[in-house]
Parts: C-alpha cells; structure tokens; sequence
C-alpha cells in the first residue's frame, strides 16, 4: 500500500485525508468529497429529510446518521461538514480501512468502531449482532 495524503478543503476549513494511492479510495473520495453522491438535498424528498434533520437539531436530539461500510471516513467526513449538528456514527469491520477512518475523521463529530451489522442472527441467538 502507497499511502497518500490530500489536502481538502471544506468550507471555510482545510484538512489532510489519508488515502492509499493507486485503490478504490481514490474512487470512493471521488464519490463522497467531490461529486456529492451523499449529498441528501439533491433527492426526490431531499427537502423533507433536510426538514427533519433541521427539526431534529433544533428539539436538543442530534440527528443519527449510521454509516455501515465507513471504508477510509470519506462520507463520514461528508457528512459530518454538511450536516454538523448530526451524531455520526461509522463502523467499518476491516483493519486496515478502520485505521484511515479514525485518522480522517479525527477531531470531527464521528464515533468510530470496528464493526459490521449482520443480517442474520448467529446459530442460538435471539437477535441480530454488531460484530
């Protein structure tokens, strides 16, 4: 693995993200940071999701926002500028990808855990788990 560090800039604020060069991080940056594929206001009921998580933040109850395949935290870090009143949690199950996550999401509103969800319960138990 090449690692690599760009420079972003996000509003009003500059930040390093580690990515490796030459991988799908390169892509998934693309993606989240440059395109805005995450970007929920640009939907069909953008305004109403951008209505409820206005609502949410001004009741005192920080809108939640799961992201289950974190991979390096660029979404996470998308939405943690885009939607700064947001609890931000990400769970990324891989090792390597866990270790850019909480590097790049560093300092900002982002609980990190190096998890996955199932989808089906294991043999003997009642519900399902976060690994």
């Amino acid at each position: 693995m090449v690692a690599a560090t760009l420079n972003l800039t996000l509003g009003a604020v500059n930040r390093p993200f580690v990515y490796r060069k030459g991988t799908v991080d390169e892509a998934v940056i693309a993606q989240a940071l440059k395109i805005g594929a995450y970007d929920v206001s640009r939907l069909r009921r953008g305004s109403e999701l951008m209505a409820l998580y206005h609502r949410l933040a001004a009741s005192g109850a920080p809108p939640l926002i799961v992201d289950t395949a974190a991979n390096i935290g660029a979404a996470a870090v998308f939405f943690a500028y885009k939607l700064p009143q947001a609890r931000i949690l990400a769970l990324e199950p891989d090792a390597a990808k866990f270790a850019l996550l909480t590097a790049n999401t560093a300092g900002l509103p982002v609980e990190c855990m190096q998890a996955s969800i199932a989808a089906e319960c294991d043999a003997g138990a009642e519900t399902p788990r976060i690994n």
